[in-house]
């Protein structure tokens, strides 16, 4: 009985252990992913500014595990898409704009709590004249609270930053 405690113990610990080593050496694009897929489920907030028009967005995970895409402003002319998934040691986003255009971004840093993405290209789109998304920071501000800092371009310049502000629902 002794000898099966003690057993029992060292299997546990040694599961314990791996867990604890495979956590460690995720990459910082498999704990970014991780991240974004945590977000899974509905949301509701508004954007700065404009407290009192509420904006939904939600997140479900597609391609088998592969990608989250979040639809926000759902089922309105103003419908946008956009999809992260990883591409080796990068996370990486499309975003299909009401604009008509598709800019993809690639993560520049952060950690799993805030996430910066840069342009890379796009297409239908001219990046040097053509309004566009270009940047997108997400920050996890707790648990069920989620901001977004998009920032516009428009001949190759930054425009406004369009925040966002949400809680699960």
């Amino acid at each position: 009985m002794k000898k099966s405690i003690i057993l029992g113990c060292g299997i546990l610990l040694s599961g314990l252990l791996a867990i604890n080593i495979h956590a460690g050496s995720m990459s910082v694009s498999d704990k970014q992913f991780t991240a974004i897929k945590s977000l899974v489920g509905t949301w509701e907030g508004y954007e700065e500014g404009k407290r009192n028009q509420s904006v939904v967005i939600s997140y479900e995970l597609s391609g088998g595990g592969s990608v989250v895409v979040e639809k926000i402003f759902k089922d309105t002319p103003m419908e946008m898409i956009t999809a992260y998934h990883q591409n080796g040691d990068k996370l990486m986003l499309t975003h299909y704009c009401m604009l008509k255009n598709q800019p993809r971004m690639g993560s520049t840093g952060g950690d799993d709590k805030k996430i910066s993405f840069r342009y890379i290209d796009g297409t239908n789109m001219n990046a040097k004249k053509d309004m566009h998304m270009h940047n997108l920071t997400l920050t996890r501000v707790s648990a069920n609270e989620l901001k977004q800092d998009w920032t516009l371009y428009q001949d190759g310049k930054p425009g406004p930053v369009s925040t966002f502000i949400f809680v699960r629902k």
